[in-house]
């Protein structure tokens, strides 16, 4: 995966999200729309999921449940 163009890389959340969806998350530094960029396996029965904005180039990591 390419490094965040700036470096910024948010926390990884504990709140699981919802199983994927068509939906793209808003970036916490520009409020423009984050693209899903890498899906890796967790704990049983949750993924994590990478998002990354075009934009600025921030990240954002968060735990998801899945079914």
């Amino acid at each position: 995966m390419a490094t965040p163009a700036r470096g910024k890389v948010m926390k990884a959340s504990s709140t699981p999200t919802t199983p994927l969806s068509n939906t793209r998350p808003p970036c916490s530094e520009c409020g423009a729309k984050m693209w899903l960029t890498r899906i890796e396996p967790d704990r049983p029965g949750y993924e994590i999921r990478t998002f990354a904005c075009t934009k600025c180039g921030s990240t954002e990591t968060v735990v998801a449940k899945y079914d």
